[in-house]
């Protein structure tokens, strides 16, 4: 993408307009990666852009929230390249040990929206070719190992479609049979579906396994994938639960 050196600041305000913080209940750390490398042009380039913003812009935007913390880090950091007298390892190391997920999230969910490229809530699929699409409240999680489970998605979305989406889950939990895979399932605006890998820790939650408690509102970052029987299979980079 394109140097987004004097925008740094534009991306800090989006993220400080968003009230409450991130709790991560699920991440696709490759995707995410991925994606991080898409908007930023790597650590390297980020930190050339951090470089060129001045300390008076970051001031500004440092204190409270997320927002503010991430401006504290691009302060730091240009500390760091000043007692370095370039972009050197130490510089990435803070980087490395600081940009959390929850950061990376943010920054790259600012970007995308600084540019356009995110639907929430999509009101059909033609809308939402060529978007990432954010579902805010929408998907509700099946553990389709359960029968109880299966028979409700079949209630939820009908019989063939949940069969495709129980036929995708099943290939998937096969090639990691240790590990839980859940369906993620929408019946509206249009069918949709994503299967994601329940693990332990940073990576992924039990607590996807249910909604958010109130006033928490739960909110997944796809794009889409293909469609199968109606049902319009979502790739899944992250779900986050936030205020």
């Amino acid at each position: 993408m394109a140097d987004r050196g004097l925008d740094i600041i534009r991306l800090l305000k989006k993220i400080s307009e968003k009230p409450g913080g991130i709790q991560v209940v699920y991440v696709n750390s490759l995707l995410l990666d991925e994606l991080f490398a898409k908007q930023f042009g790597g650590v390297t380039k980020l930190l050339q852009s951090s470089e060129r913003t001045t300390e008076q812009a970051l001031k500004a935007e440092a204190g409270a929230g997320l927002g503010g913390v991430i401006a504290q880090l691009f302060l730091d950091l240009k500390a760091s390249i000043r007692a370095e007298g370039r972009i050197g390892r130490q510089t990435k190391t803070i980087v490395e040990e600081e940009l959390t997920l929850e950061k990376k999230i943010a920054l790259c969910e600012a970007s995308l929206e600084d540019q356009g490229l995110i639907i929430e809530n999509p009101s059909s699929l033609a809308v939402s070719q060529g978007k990432y699409l954010r579902l805010v409240d929408l998907l509700f999680t099946f553990q389709l190992s359960l029968q109880g489970d299966q028979e409700r998605l079949k209630e939820s979305i009908g019989v063939d479609a949940a069969e495709a989406v129980i036929a995708r889950w099943q290939r998937d939990q096969a090639l990691t049979p240790n590990v839980v895979q859940v369906a993620l399932v929408t019946p509206q605006p249009f069918c949709m579906a994503a299967i994601v890998m329940v693990q332990p820790g940073a990576t992924g939650s039990t607590y996807i396994n249910f909604p958010p408690p109130l006033p928490k509102h739960r909110s997944v970052l796809t794009e889409f994938l293909g469609e199968d029987e109606g049902v319009a299979f979502l790739k899944t980079y992250w779900v986050s639960d936030t205020a």
